[in-house]
């Protein structure tokens, strides 16, 4: 389980008038109807009860100790801590509730968390741990990598006087935890027979099944967990990163979203990355960034000049323009960007002619200070950087007439390596806020905050937001900064008071209203969200984030298809509702043919094409369109406008159509340097290298990976694929069974029954096999390797069976049907194999290997 996603489930207060109903009624009568709530599964009654129970008497101890279970029960771990909390603040004794109590804290809190919790606990006057609890404490020991201590724990428990719960839960956290060694398949499998009703147990189940690659068990658990525990956020991740693991990506994507929407693109920290990435030359990085940051809704002049002069560094002028001319009309006469748009326009090469221009008459750089900064980046962009600096050595900052000029001069000085133009930047900024100058203040703030959190830290640049909101109040790009900042630093719960405020000073600020969304969305409250995040595309209709809102919050509502529906016509029929976004809508409504229409006749503006053309490209794939979407993703590739995601996506495309040779040149950059998609080249790799019969080869792709990576289904798969092609069958088969029992798929089992076959064990491998089929006997890829196999074995009667089931599941199987009907034709069922083959015939006309078998079956007739 995955830290990282692990974050706070707010569940919105209920409406007070719907308490009205139990006004009347008496504590007691109030408690015992919500025990009853309870114990009917109807959580939400429960709630309204307890907290109206607790309004009229805020200290009473079982009320809140109802109110912590119905929490619990309901999978809203946080609020059943912080209840369980108040029970025992009001009196109520935790030896009573211990389980439940570390139980939440074990579900939503971290590792430490929980062994403060039961710290703490185990300090107070009469208390006693549990079985549970000490099970509990030694599970997370575990997971921190201390078996010593968690294997004590264990050692010092009674084993026969435990129940049967915590019987079971122990076996799990000894057997598969603290001593994953003497981890056995069998012994997973007795324990999930006891179908264990405690949730503690069927999670550990669920996850200990996905670690060991029995990815679709682990799924189905992890679902009914869901439907028991409905609140339970952190389950949302579990399914769709067991959806993921099993390529079913698009029913992924409703779970997923609900955890992007936790961590949105930060906006203002890509444009800011961008210029960090550009002031370390690191064009490439600088172009994913700004593209991050405008996706992200930053649209500010300097966002437009960054994006220019990011696609300048990497010549490509034309959407360097494209970017400036959304900025050029409205910004001063001396402003860089008009300066930068000239010398994007100078396609002639004619930069060093205007250097040695200046070289001839250097009173000209201050002169002309705004086109020695226009032909300064045109040596940039041209490879001369050294040219550059000498001229942007030599700009007096007091020859430049304004301070917002001063500070783009300053950055670009910066770019070129001069850091001279650190303090021109520095020095424009302060005077721009101190109103000494005309500027735009909100990007003089951005600056100085960049400056100071790598000067001066967090600390240091939180401090400074506070001076500016104290200082203006009223300004809402303070707050709006501040969360930009904020969401950076990874505070979100400091998101709530800043959004408040920025709604209090701009009631239709769309950040705000889509952070209003994603919080309703997290309250489990979809059909809500789904209102709010309609609302937002009302004003903004080419917001992207409120767009994958909707579609998640449609997603988890009770009609989503009809809430699905209202959405794409929404996108799709609103008046400036842009291509990409209709295009995108369509992609995430899974209606891949529209969005290739779209696709193929849009002319898409530079800033989403991209975008689009990537778009274009997965939907391709998606209809099994190769060749198309290699030719788009070689575009995206030869207009400068790739990520490592296309490369990647490119080299897959390759692969599929049997160009290995150049899917491996695509991927060697992606395999050498440490970029998102690293991990899946260098496996993609591997696999194209077994094709080619190149083991050692294969080897050395898989010795890249880290220890950890090397434990993963997918790479035991081709560890065991490397060995078998080796000829080392022993290592085969042990790899290969441990790819098959952690991740049992066609893939896994096929190949370990070659390695089991290859070894000498092939009864063994068709017990694999036969059992594979009986728990998925809808693939009728293994099933047919299964007959194919058995038939080479001597074994014509079963595989006869077994081909008559290929056949029926699939009509059009010539292939079956002409062994099914050789096979029978060799049993003496001539009728039988004749009936067969014709209907292969019917399939595949004038099939030689058909016509064949057809002639043989006529001779013994």
């Amino acid at each position: 389980m995955k830290k990282t996603f692990t974050k706070k489930i707010l569940i919105a207060a209920l409406p007070l008038a719907l308490m009205a109903g139990c006004a009347e009624q008496t504590i007691e009568e109030q408690l015992s109807q919500a025990r009853t709530s309870i114990e009917n599964n109807e959580y939400q009654q429960a709630l309204i009860e307890l907290k109206q129970a607790i309004q009229e008497a805020p200290d009473n101890a079982e009320a809140r100790l109802l109110l912590a279970q119905a929490y619990y029960k309901m999978g809203s771990m946080e609020n059943a801590v912080s209840a369980f909390d108040k029970a025992i603040e009001a009196g109520e004794s935790p030896v009573k509730f211990s389980d439940s109590y570390i139980g939440a804290t074990y579900a939503y809190a971290n590792n430490d968390a929980t062994l403060h919790t039961i710290e703490q606990l185990e300090q107070r006057e009469g208390f006693e741990a549990s079985a549970f609890v000490k099970i509990i404490e030694a599970l997370v020991l575990g997971r921190q990598g201390d078996k010593q201590a968690a294997q004590s724990i264990i050692d010092k428990l009674d084993k026969s006087q435990l129940d049967e719960r915590d019987a079971t839960l122990l076996t799990l956290v000894d057997q598969f935890v603290i001593n994953p060694n003497s981890a056995d398949e069998q012994a997973l499998a007795d324990v999930e027979k006891k179908q264990s009703n405690d949730w503690v147990t069927r999670t550990l189940i669920a996850e200990i099944q996905y670690g060991m690659g029995a990815t679709e068990a682990a799924l189905e658990n992890f679902q009914q967990l869901l439907e028991d525990k409905p609140a339970f956020l952190r389950l949302n991740f579990n399914i769709a990163e067991s959806l993921i693991r099993l390529e079913r990506f698009d029913e992924a994507t409703k779970y997923i979203n609900e955890i992007l929407n936790r961590y949105p693109n930060q906006a203002m920290a890509n444009q800011l990355a961008a210029i960090v990435a550009l002031a370390d030359e690191d064009f490439e990085k600088a172009s994913n960034h700004i593209e991050k940051a405008q996706n992200g809704g930053l649209q500010s002049p300097l966002t437009a000049y960054v994006a220019g002069m990011t696609h300048f560094k990497l010549k490509n002028y034309e959407q360097s323009i494209a970017n400036l001319e959304r900025i050029v009309n409205r910004v001063p006469a001396n402003h860089p960007a008009k300066q930068l748009y000239i010398a994007a326009k100078l396609e002639t090469g004619a930069s060093n002619d205007a250097l040695e221009i200046f070289d001839r008459s250097p009173e000209m750089i201050n002169d002309n200070a705004e086109l020695s900064v226009i032909t300064s980046m045109r040596l940039i962009g041209d490879g001369f950087s050294k040219g550059a600096n000498q001229l942007l050595s030599q700009i007096d900052g007091e020859s430049i007439k304004t301070e917002q000029q001063r500070q783009e001069v300053g950055l670009f000085k910066l770019i070129s390596g001069d850091q001279s133009g650190l303090d021109m930047v520095r020095q424009s900024s302060n005077r721009i806020l101190a109103q000494e100058a005309e500027g735009n203040t909100k990007q003089a703030k951005l600056i100085l905050l960049t400056l100071k959190v790598n000067e001066e830290g967090e600390d240091a640049a939180r401090e400074k937001l506070e001076q500016w909101q104290n200082e203006e109040p009223d300004n809402v790009d303070n707050y709006l900064i501040a969360a930009e900042f904020e969401k950076y630093q990874g505070n979100y719960d400091a998101l709530d008071a800043i959004y408040k405020k920025v709604r209090q000073l701009d009631k239709d600020n769309i950040s705000a209203l889509n952070h209003e969304a994603m919080r309703t969305m997290e309250a489990q409250q979809f059909d809500q969200a789904f209102t709010l995040f309609t609302d937002v595309l009302n004003k903004a209709p080419n917001d992207e984030q409120a767009l994958k809102g909707a579609y998640l919050a449609a997603q988890n509502s009770k009609n989503s298809a009809d809430k699905t529906k209202q959405l794409l016509d929404q996108v799709t029929t609103a008046e400036d509702s842009q291509q990409y976004t209709k295009m995108y809508a369509n992609v995430l409504t899974g209606n891949f043919d529209e969005a290739i229409d779209i696709g193929k006749n849009a002319n898409f503006p530079i800033q989403t094409k991209p975008k689009a053309e990537f778009l274009l490209a997965r939907s391709f794939l998606q209809i099994g369109e190769h060749a198309k979407a290699e030719y788009r993703l070689n575009k995206l590739i030869e207009n400068e406008m790739s990520t490592p995601a296309v490369h990647y996506m490119l080299a897959r495309t390759q692969t599929l159509q049997g160009a290995n040779d150049t899917a491996m040149r695509t991927l060697q950059p992606l395999i050498n340097n440490n970029t998102p998609v690293t991990t899946q080249a260098i496996l993609l790799a591997a696999d194209i290298y077994l094709a080619k019969k190149q083991p050692d080869e294969a080897k050395a792709q898989l010795d890249k990976l880290s220890e950890q990576q090397a434990q993963s289904p997918a790479v035991k798969l081709l560890q065991g694929k490397v060995a078998l092609a080796s000829g080392n069958s022993s290592e085969a088969v042990n790899n290969l069974r441990a790819a098959y029992e952690a991740s049992a798929n066609s893939r896994t089992v096929q190949a370990l029954y070659q390695a089991l076959k290859e070894q000498g064990n092939q009864q063994e491998g068709f017990t694999v096999l036969k059992q594979y089929l009986a728990n998925q006997p809808a693939n009728s890829n293994t099933r047919e390797m299964y007959a194919s196999e058995l038939a080479r074995a001597n074994n014509q009667s079963e595989s006869i069976a077994q081909y008559r089931k290929v056949v029926e599941a699939n009509a059009q199987n010539w292939q079956a049907m002409n062994n099914l009907a050789w096979l029978l034709n060799e049993q003496g069922q001539q009728d039988e194999a004749y009936k067969w083959i014709q209907q292969a015939l019917k399939v595949k006309p004038n099939q030689k290997a058909l016509i064949n078998t057809k002639k043989e079956i006529e001779a013994k007739m």
